[in-house]
């Protein structure tokens, strides 16, 4: 009985010194974020120099080395065998559209002349 009640006080005083630092970091983490640093990443994140970021551009490649160096520089570490990034198989898709596309809905009826939509 006096092993098992032992165990369970060693064990209380584990989850609650546990529980404490980690709420310690929450709360530190928390205190870190502000608005003016929020917008600054907004901001910058969406500027021309991003160029849209879309997927397999030069603007998706400068957005991740972006993105990375902010990690860098607020102490994340690496998650990827050393790397900030992650090998994720992508396809991309291109259609192009010849004709007119004509959209119905009740009574209206639009017709689009596009060029090639990409």
């Amino acid at each position: 009985m006096i092993k098992r009640t032992y165990t369970i006080l060693i064990l209380i005083v584990y989850l609650s010194t546990s529980c404490s630092t980690k709420t310690g970091d929450f709360e530190n983490a928390r205190k870190s974020i502000n608005v003016a640093d929020l917008e600054g990443y907004v901001k910058e994140l969406g500027s021309d120099r991003f160029m849209g970021r879309a997927p397999f551009t030069i603007g998706e490649k400068i957005t991740v080395e972006y993105l990375a160096d902010q990690l860098k520089k607020i102490g994340f570490e690496p998650a990827f065998n050393g790397s900030y990034f992650q090998d994720v198989p992508m396809v991309r898709i291109i259609s192009e559209v010849d004709e007119a596309v004509k959209v119905k809905w009740e009574r209206v009826m639009i017709t689009v002349y596009p060029e090639k939509v990409r």
